[in-house]
């Protein structure tokens, strides 16, 4: 019978442990117009990573009203590989805009920072742990 207390004690010890949570730091933004567009994906949506917000574990829409930077806080995620994704959306649309040769005219940023030379980078490279990582300052790129 104790060993079973012990087990009884043990889940309820994990379960009431605390999820993950992490905060999001985004600056260098062009001006304080419009929208961010942000998605976080785990490394089971890495495939998704970055174009298909709809797929990600987390997508927010978070208005800038006149400020060039901005935190959030996200609550709840697993312990996990993730990724972040980021678009300024200066002009509301909900679209990614880019010229005709798809150079993108609207800022956009990855967690890591990783360098951006031809298309987003690969999972792997703006990919973080969970465990490892409370705060990420993600800046935003323009072209």
């Amino acid at each position: 019978m104790s060993k079973l207390k012990f087990l009884c004690a043990y889940v309820i010890i994990l379960l009431s442990l605390p999820a993950w949570s992490l905060t999001l730091n985004f600056s260098n933004l062009r001006n304080g117009n419009g929208y961010l567009a942000v998605s976080i994906f785990s490394e089971k949506q890495k495939e998704s990573f970055p174009g298909k917000a709809e797929q990600a574990t987390k997508t927010f829409y978070l208005k800038l009203e006149g400020k060039k930077e901005l935190s959030i806080d996200v609550d709840d995620l697993d312990d996990d590989t993730y990724a972040v994704a980021v678009m300024h959306d200066e002009d509301e649309d909900k679209k990614f805009k880019t010229n005709f040769v798809g150079l993108p005219q609207e800022g956009f940023g990855f967690s890591m920072n990783p360098r951006v030379y031809f298309g987003a980078p690969s999972f792997k490279r703006a990919a973080f742990k969970s465990s490892e990582t409370k705060t990420l300052d993600i800046k935003l790129k323009y072209f």
